[in-house]
């Protein structure tokens, strides 16, 4: 069955609806409508409107056809409500960002209010953008439009002129003709002082010209305004009353004094040019029953998302961040910074020059005192307490306190708290950073770390680079290593990275102590290799190898954790002979007396490379060692090493008892913070789970805790991207690839990342379940170009690319790739490396290529022998039971179905088999592959009826995988469908 069509709806709430509708189709198997129709009963054609129209449909209808997919009534019952109300149709139809709550108000205003709606905001938060969208969306109501201008000279009532003309250009002056008819004679000369063109529509009658014509124009005003609305709705209009002439304003209060008309209208807020008379007639007018004031705030950092993917720019996660932080929601700031990314992508932070001319003109008469505290504060980028200000600037109190009263009253700066004071907008801090000419800044930086030092709460990292921008290496120095130290404390690696290396390139020439207390030199680079290990692997070798080049004493105990950082790090890359060289080179160094629990490390990280190398007997005798060594003395390092031997336990251990030995390390006080250690325990967990075939939602418990850390934390290093993937792997397996999604899209929106490629590996089998293939599959080939890992990690992720190769229809691709590694594993003696998964997709692949007309000329027996020989070539039997892997009873079945399809005697007991296998183990993907499968094979063995049931049977099962649900539906199965 193909896909339904989708109607062409804006961005809002109607299109979030019909998106999670297609969505519970695809999850439900894409039933097909007369299905729908049968169990909503109703007609095929009414459901097929729901899916496909691009008019709302009925609640009661949508309800019933939720109910047969299965939904979730409440969800679909919300996204129907919100779809509903006029809000969701204006942002669609504005395309604006945001706002929906206010485009209702104004909007509902607008159709059916009474008095005036004051929409007040600061310059560029959006306020005519949204009035404009609400008057075009409004219905039933004329919506009579007039603005404020900023001349040179008053033109009094100049936004009640364009009022009046808009209604009479609306229908040639029919209305107002009407209006003015049922009005008495000096309504229509009165208004001929601000509609010349009346002359032609009403008797002329001589206005006299005296004191009260200001009397007569409100009351004639007002009138006219009570007969149109008597004719037909009518709304007013005006924009930008900050810039109103006083006899605007005093009609406006006459008139919502006494008739209310409908009017909404816009008011800037904190603006410096508003007349002193303006601001009293707002806070008056405020006060009137008939006036209700709306506010309009900055958008959110989606909102601002919104908006710039409406303006038609591009950008990266990344830039939004940036964008929003230096717009702080402001929508015109964040239009001009979007179009400027747009124009140059890979740019500075520089400002678009209508913004810098903008902000330019803000500042332009700023001088003496005030200067220099703006200067201050935009140095600073950040707020700064009174006597932080007075410390930055030199100022005395007096002085001070006078300066950021004239400040506050031009709305360029802000209190923030009790004492703090900032710039209003970080804009403006820029603004300032650009108007400082060379050398100015220097002393206010100096003087900035000397006062921020002093801070209760000070920032090391902000300190130093105040020194940094002031050219004190020296007290720079001082100040990264304490920037390093806070970020290790917090755990914080990347941070902590930049610190330590600033701080190793500023480090004098011929000394090794530096800072304030002293630190080594070569300890400053064995705690930024730490720091690195986790985040960027490469920079860790590169300053490890500078490190060991530049040892002087090679037989200490820094020498010795520089091998074993070096040995660890170079395993990881790919060498893990060279790395153990290293490590066992630490090992040789570390008395066992002297210096037990720096031993016990260095052994875990040789049982790491020993895994490397397939050599696991002695990594498991390692890891046991370390556990005793540390025992007792490093609570950390013991629980490392008693969550570590889970790899061993799994090996040959009962589940329940290697899950035992899990909880067993998570029993381990340790005393001080750990969270690498806390995730590395939720990895671990995991993984056992995973390995045992254990439920979706043991695995999901298992990692919750690890991940809460991460966050906590703010760790994002490789053991988080293990953890997230083994979660969102055992999600897909029980095909609830939603909620995979929800884990893995946030965090690989941008390129691939060393570090992180087991979330960018899991993100591609993502992708291609949800039909995005050859998006899919260019990820994975770069994710598995990206690292060399050791030969047993190597087979358990070389199923992914070959996977997407096939669903892609490159059987020819995967088959070579996957015997590639098999023969790899042969090679190695005794390499306990987990094969059966790779087979039993070679097997496939080969499968595929007989039967693909292309490459038929293969010969089967020649692919049948291959796969035979690199079975025989195992160590071991590859699909022997073993209790600790769950999945073994299905690999093995259904290796045996792929290989009878590839020699040509395909077996519906075994493919069925194979789905039942799967089945018990909660892989519906992966069952309704099988019974896909055997679907021709039973209708070659005229068992129709079995063939209908298996292809029902496997379409239900295959929802939430798109490749396989489409090869399903192309299946030609029509005579057994009737």
């Amino acid at each position: 069955m193909d896909r339904l069509p989708r109607p062409e709806l804006p961005p809002g709430p109607h299109q979030d609806l019909v998106e999670a509708l297609h969505a519970l189709h695809h999850r439900s198997g894409w039933p097909s409508l007369r299905t729908l129709a049968r169990a909503a009963g109703c007609s095929h054609t009414t459901v097929s409107t729901v899916f496909s129209a691009p008019r709302l449909p009925s609640w009661g209808v949508l309800e019933l056809v939720v109910e047969a997919m299965d939904g979730e009534v409440a969800e679909f019952h919300r996204l129907w409500l919100a779809a509903s109300e006029p809000s969701g149709q204006v942002t669609a139809a504005a395309g604006i960002a945001g706002r929906r709550s206010e485009l209702a108000a104004v909007r509902r205003h607008l159709e059916r209010g009474a008095g005036m709606l004051l929409v007040i905001g600061e310059a560029g938060i959006g306020k005519s953008r949204l009035v404009d969208a609400a008057a075009d969306a409004a219905t039933g109501t004329f919506v009579a439009r007039g603005a404020c201008l900023p001349l040179s000279s008053q033109v009094p009532l100049l936004p009640v002129s364009d009022v009046l003309r808009a209604v009479l250009e609306v229908d040639r002056g029919r209305r107002l003709a009407q209006a003015l008819a049922d009005c008495p004679p000096y309504v229509g000369a009165s208004l001929r002082r601000l509609l010349p063109e009346l002359d032609e529509l009403v008797p002329v009658v001589d206005e006299p010209d005296d004191e009260w014509w200001r009397q007569r124009m409100f009351s004639a005003v007002g009138a006219v305004l009570r007969e149109l609305a008597s004719v037909s709705p009518v709304a007013l209009l005006v924009e930008d009353l900050h810039w109103a002439d006083a006899t605007t304003l005093d009609l406006l209060e006459h008139l919502l004094s006494r008739s209310s008309p409908r009017l909404v209208a816009t008011y800037r807020r904190e603006d410096p040019l508003t007349p002193g008379p303006t601001r009293e007639w707002l806070a008056r007018v405020r006060r009137l029953p008939a006036v209700t004031t709306l506010g309009l705030g900055p958008l959110s950092r989606a909102e601002s998302a919104v908006q710039v993917e409406l303006l038609g720019v591009s950008a990266t996660p990344a830039q939004l961040d940036r964008i929003h932080r230096r717009s702080a929601g402001l929508p015109l700031f964040t239009e001009h910074l979007a179009e400027h990314v747009a124009l140059q992508p890979t740019g500075r932070d520089e400002l678009p020059w209508p913004l810098a001319d903008l902000l330019d003109e803000r500042l332009a008469d700023v001088d003496d005192d005030e200067w220099v505290v703006c200067r201050a504060l935009g140095i600073a980028d950040r707020p700064l307490s009174d006597e932080q200000l007075r410390a930055a600037t030199a100022l005395s109190s007096r002085r001070l306190t006078t300066a950021l009263h004239l400040l506050e009253g031009r709305h360029l700066v802000v209190t923030a708290g009790e004492h703090d004071v900032r710039l209003r907008h970080p804009l403006l801090a820029e603004a300032v950073r650009r108007r400082v000419v060379a050398g100015e800044a220097t002393a206010v930086h100096r003087r900035l770390a000397r006062a921020l030092a002093l801070a209760p709460e000070r920032s090391a990292a902000e300190v130093a680079e105040h020194w940094r921008c002031a050219g004190d290496r020296q007290e720079e120095l001082v100040w990264r290593i304490r920037a390093a130290q806070e970020a290790g404390s917090r755990f914080a690696a990347r941070h902590e990275a930049d610190q330590w290396r600033r701080a190793l390139e500023l480090w004098p020439e011929g000394s090794e102590h530096a800072g304030e207390p002293a630190v080594r030199r070569s300890d400053a680079r064995l705690a930024a290799i730490d720091a690195l290990a986790h985040i960027d692997w490469p920079a860790a070798a590169t300053l490890a190898d500078e490190a060991l080049g530049s040892l002087e004493d090679p037989g200490d105990p820094t020498a010795a954790a520089l091998y074993e950082r070096a040995g660890a790090i170079r395993g990881t890359l790919g060498d893990p002979a060279a790395g153990l060289e290293l490590v066992d080179r630490a090992l040789e160094i570390l008395e066992v007396e002297r210096h037990p629990a720096e031993r016990a490390r260095a052994l875990l990280d040789r049982a790491y490379l020993l895994d490397g190398l397939d050599r696991h007997p002695e990594a498991g005798a390692a890891r046991d060692l370390a556990a005793r060594l540390s025992a007792g003395r490093d609570p950390v390092v013991h629980r490392a090493a008693l969550a570590s031997r889970g790899t061993d336990d799994t090996r040959g251990s009962e589940p329940e008892q290697v899950l035992e030995n899990v909880r067993a390390a998570a029993r381990v006080e340790t005393g001080r913070p750990d969270p690498g250690g806390d995730v590395f325990l939720a990895l671990m967990h995991t993984h056992v789970l995973l390995t045992a075939c254990r439920s979706a939602d043991e695995v999901i418990a298992a990692g919750r805790p690890g991940l809460e850390v991460a966050a906590a934390w703010g760790i994002d290093d490789f053991r988080t991207s293990v953890l997230l993937a083994n979660m969102s792997e055992a999600l897909r397996h029980a095909g609830r690839v939603p909620e995979a999604v929800e884990l893995i899209d946030p965090v690989t929106e941008g390129p691939p990342v060393l570090h992180q490629w087991p979330t960018y590996s899991e993100r591609g089998r993502l992708d291609l379940l949800r039909g995005r293939g050859e998006q899919a599959s260019r990820l994975l080939d770069a994710v598995a170009e990206m690292f060399v890992i050791d030969l047993a990690n190597r087979v358990s992720c070389a199923q992914d690319a070959p996977t997407a190769d096939l669903w892609c229809g490159r059987p020819q691709r995967a088959y070579d790739r996957l015997t590639a590694v098999l023969r790899d594993v042969v090679a190695v003696e005794d390499s306990g490396a987990d094969v059966a998964g790779l087979l039993v997709l070679a097997a496939r692949a080969a499968a595929d290529l007989v039967e693909d007309p292309d490459t038929a000329g293969r010969r089967r027996a020649g692919l049948v022998d291959e796969l035979d020989r690199l079975v025989a070539g195992a160590p071991a039997d590859p699909f022997a039971p073993a209790s600790w892997r769950g999945d073994r009873a299905a690999l093995r079945a259904t290796w045996h179905a792929e290989r009878g399809r590839l020699a040509g005697t395909p077996s519906l007991h075994r493919w069925v088999a194979a789905a039942t296998a799967w089945g018990r183990i909660d892989h519906p993907h992966a069952s309704s592959y099988c019974r896909w499968r055997a679907v021709p094979v039973a209708l070659a063995g005229g068992q129709a009826t079995t063939a209908v049931r298996l292809l029902r049977r496997a379409e239900r099962d295959a929802r939430c995988h798109l490749p396989l649900l489409e090869a399903i539906h192309r299946m030609a199965l029509a005579p057994v469908r009737s």
